[in-house]
């Protein structure tokens, strides 16, 4: 068989010689015909391709791994990736990636670590102690310590009170916007040294805690649906 032009070589053909299943005539042309395995080359490449496409459809975006390698995601958006990641050696792989990426920036604060994801950042602003501790800001016993934070449209009160003789302390937080309700899902991480201490789900009423906290210092995180909060520096003593 003559080669003038590789195109003129059936892909059926290509295929066949890819699957060892060629004609003795084909696989002897391409034996000698550097362009039509070239072309057979080019032809496996493509093939290769589609079928990582294919098996990577439902894969999830970088943005979801990230925020699992961070674990910023709400519990059970992070169950259902983890239970993708058994069965997905390319997104293991990608998390694996990931994490040596991320193990060479510790040095990045949590708002830009947030930001590197794509999130959109409000950072809390501390407001002047309040004169008194307002009756309903908290549930429970009245604390001894209350901080107060503003990110537009919303306001934060963290009230603080020891346990155990004031090394650890108990914070309960609540999230408000006017008479609107808290958009669901609504997560409140704390973080120390960049490692989070502890999560919980904020309710529809703006409600959260945390239990048996260090004295320290920390950061917060609420995560909305279209908006990330940051409190940067809240000390707890």
């Amino acid at each position: 068989m003559n080669c003038l032009d590789p195109t003129q070589m059936p892909e059926g053909a290509l295929l066949a010689y890819l699957e060892g299943e060629a004609s003795p005539q084909i696989a002897a042309h391409l034996a000698h015909c550097s362009a039509c395995r070239q072309a057979a080359v080019a032809l496996r490449d493509t093939q290769v391709h589609i079928e990582l496409l294919t098996l990577r459809a439902a894969c999830p975006p970088v943005e979801a791994l990230l925020g699992y390698q961070e674990a910023l995601l709400a519990p059970a958006e992070a169950a259902v990736l983890a239970t993708h990641l058994d069965h997905c050696a390319h997104c293991r792989a990608e998390l694996a990636e990931l994490t040596a990426a991320s193990q060479e920036r510790e040095t990045l604060s949590l708002a830009e670590r947030l930001i590197m994801m794509g999130r959109q950042l409000r950072e809390a602003i501390r407001m002047p102690d309040p004169p008194h501790v307002p009756a309903l800001a908290v549930r429970g016993a009245q604390p001894t310590h209350l901080l107060l934070y503003h990110a537009a449209p919303f306001q934060i009160v963290i009230a603080a009170s020891p346990i155990t003789g004031g090394t650890y302390w108990q914070i309960q937080g609540t999230l408000a916007s006017g008479d609107d309700p808290i958009p669901q899902p609504a997560l409140v991480s704390i973080f120390s040294a960049g490692q989070m201490q502890s999560e919980d789900q904020i309710d529809e009423f703006g409600y959260f805690h945390f239990d048996a906290l260090l004295s320290g210092m920390y950061q917060l995180h609420i995560q909305l649906p279209a908006l990330s909060i940051i409190i940067a520096d809240m000390t707890i003593s």
